[in-house]
C-alpha cells in the first residue's frame, strides 16, 4: 500500500515525444502505466537487494522515454541516463526529460557505458533477441553495475504464451511462433525473426533458462533478487539480479 502511495504521489511528465509509436492518444492512461509499472519492479528489486542510495540509473533500450521519465521523478537526486539506437528518441529523452543520453549500439560487448550504474532498467529488449544475443546483452549489462548494483530486465514468459494461445494477442502468424515456442520448450529459449527484419524479431524465454544466464552456478558475483510473472504491465515477466560488494562462496 505504501509503495502504490509512493508512486501516485510523483509527478511524472505528461510531454510526449511527436511520432511515440507507443503512446495511444485514444488510451493515455495505459502509456503512463507502464512507466509506472517499471519503476515499481525497481522498487521491489530493491528492497529484496537492500541496496544503498541510487546515484545513477539507467534505462538500457529507452525507446522516447516511457519509462524514463518515472525515474527522474521517483530518483530525484540519481543522474539518469538513457540508452538507444535512436538519435531523435535520445535528443528527447534529453532535452525534455532530463536524461544523459548515451548512443547504444549492437554489439553489446563493445559498449563502453559512461559510469557504473546503481541501477539498469531494460524492458522489452531481450524480447526481441534470440539466445546469443540476449545472453550477451544480460551480460554487458551486469558488467555496468556498480557493485551492490541492481539489473531489472523483462521478458516475455508464460502470460504471452497463454496470450497467444488465447488468441487475446497474436504476436506472429502460427507458423512463426510454432518455431518460437519449440525453441521455448527445447533449451528454454526460442526466437524467430520478425519477417525481413534479420537479427530483430520475437522471443519467449523459461524462467530457468533466465535465471541460468542472469547468474550461472559458477557465478560468484550476482545473484537473483527478485522474479516475477506477468509483473510488467501484467504482460512481460520481471526479472532482477545483484552484483555483489565481494564473491560468495559457491
Amino acid at each position: 500500500m505504501q509503495l502504490n502511495k509512493f508512486l501516485d504521489s510523483l509527478e511524472v511528465s505528461r510531454e510526449i515525444m511527436p511520432g511515440d509509436h507507443m503512446y495511444n492518444e485514444s488510451n493515455p492512461a495505459h502509456y503512463f502505466s507502464v512507466g509506472r509499472s517499471a519503476t515499481r519492479n525497481i522498487l521491489l528489486a530493491r528492497a529484496s537487494a537492500q541496496a544503498g542510495p541510487v546515484l545513477s540509473i539507467l534505462d538500457f533500450a529507452c525507446g522516447s522515454g516511457r519509462v524514463t521519465r518515472w525515474f527522474r521523478a521517483a530518483f530525484p537526486d540519481a543522474s539518469v541516463f538513457a540508452s538507444d539506437l535512436r538519435q531523435d528518441s535520445l535528443a528527447f529523452v534529453s532535452e525534455s526529460l532530463g536524461a544523459k543520453p548515451w548512443l547504444s549500439a549492437g554489439n553489446f560487448d563493445a559498449l563502453v557505458p559512461p559510469t557504473q550504474f546503481d541501477v539498469i532498467w531494460c524492458g522489452s529488449l531481450i524480447t526481441h533477441l534470440d539466445a546469443q544475443s540476449a545472453a550477451s546483452a544480460i551480460s554487458a549489462m551486469r558488467s555496468w553495475l556498480r557493485p551492490g548494483g541492481v539489473l531489472v530486465f523483462s521478458f516475455h514468459g508464460k502470460k504471452v504464451l497463454s496470450n497467444f494461445r488465447s488468441g487475446r494477442s497474436k504476436y506472429l502468424s502460427e507458423e512463426l511462433f510454432a518455431q518460437v515456442y519449440e525453441g521455448y520448450r527445447r533449451s528454454g529459449h526460442g526466437y524467430v525473426d520478425y519477417p525481413g527484419r534479420k537479427g530483430l524479431g520475437f522471443s519467449l524465454s523459461r524462467i530457468d533458462w533466465v535465471v541460468n544466464v542472469a547468474a550461472p552456478i559458477e557465478d560468484a558475483m550476482h545473484r537473483v533478487i527478485h522474479l516475477a510473472e506477468a509483473a510488467w504491465d501484467n504482460h512481460h515477466d520481471v526479472a532482477a539480479v545483484q552484483k555483489l560488494e565481494e564473491p560468495r562462496s559457491l
